[in-house]
């Protein structure tokens, strides 16, 4: 028998498969590049808006504690003595959520955030702390100063990184 005959359809036979294979292969391949590059958007979504929130927290802080130095150097009523008690209530609230934020970003670190910014966050409270049980040693507008002052180093540093 000549199988030389026979060889052209073999290889036909033969390559069907083969060619099947190497599509599903190759559409396998373009898939997870997909995958790959969704996930590392969406990756790239949640540190910025990490970053955002954390810069916006740092920032409020900052401004409201100027505002409150302001009044006190221009011998003014300090904003938070004219608020009602509803508008204390939330403006503790919210103080607590972004707190929380802020130590919850410090905790999770480098997970979405760069290691840089989560040990500028960590010292943040730190210095906050140092600050808060040392209120007896510093007058009134040392502790608005050192506040600022703290959230300022802390958020150029977040800022750098983001």
């Amino acid at each position: 028998m000549n199988w030389s005959a026979y060889l052209p359809s073999v290889i036909a036979l033969l390559g069907i498969p083969i060619a099947t294979l190497l599509a599903y292969w190759r559409e396998q391949k373009s898939a997870e590049q997909e995958q790959r590059h969704w996930i590392s958007q969406r990756w790239w979504e949640r540190k910025a808006d990490a970053y955002s929130n954390l810069i916006d927290i740092l920032w409020r802080y900052i401004d409201t504690d100027q505002v409150e130095l302001d009044a006190m150097y221009e011998g003014r009523e300090l904003s938070h003595a004219q608020k009602s008690e509803e508008e204390k209530k939330q403006e503790q609230k919210d103080w607590k959520r972004q707190r929380d934020e802020l130590r919850k970003a410090a905790d999770i670190g480098a997970f979405i955030i760069s290691e840089r910014s989560s040990t500028a966050l960590r010292e943040y409270w730190r210095e906050i702390g140092r600050i808060s049980t040392s209120l007896d040693e510093y007058d009134p507008y040392e502790v608005y100063e050192k506040g600022i002052e703290a959230a300022r180093s802390c958020l150029t540093i977040i800022t750098e990184e983001a």
